[in-house]
């Protein structure tokens, strides 16, 4: 199920994607707002973000990462209704960057995984291809070829 979801993300334009992965920030921005300080979604904000990630780019999975950040951290002081003490008025902020540093890890992760994953399939198809070559030669002459060139 999730290799058809990816799929059909994967057909979409990257811009699509990209404001897809803005409105469900947006969204769980709101009921992050909602649901009030005590109830963390950090699991919901990395939705978007690997989406673009695997889908988009690094570059871009950063972007989205820093917005997720700053849409949790308004989520979380705005939804504040008590009196918080001046000694402890940076924790949220604190709590951005922490949360940052999480998203970006997972970003990075990811898009490696992406990249390296790209990168083993195009050898695979190479292989394959090569492979596919040396049998047809194989059938008509009855000899193969090394990497290096070589008749055998």
């Amino acid at each position: 199920m999730i290799f058809n979801i990816l799929q059909y993300f994967d057909k979409l334009e990257k811009a699509t994607l990209i404001f897809i992965a803005c409105g469900l920030i947006a969204i769980f921005g709101i009921i992050d707002y909602l649901t009030g300080p005590e109830l963390a979604l950090s699991i919901f904000y990395l939705l978007p973000i690997m989406l673009v990630a695997w889908l988009v780019n690094r570059r871009t999975a950063v972007y989205i990462s820093v917005v997720g950040a700053i849409v949790w951290l308004l989520a979380d002081v705005l939804s504040r209704e008590w009196y918080v003490p001046p000694s402890i008025r940076w924790i949220p902020y604190w709590n951005t960057v922490v949360r940052l540093g999480f998203f970006l890890i997972i970003t990075y992760i990811l898009s490696a995984l992406k990249q390296s994953t790209d990168r083993e399939t195009k050898r695979a198809r190479n292989r394959l291809l090569n492979w596919r070559c040396q049998f047809a030669l194989f059938l008509r002459t009855g000899r193969y070829r090394t990497q290096q060139g070589a008749s055998v």
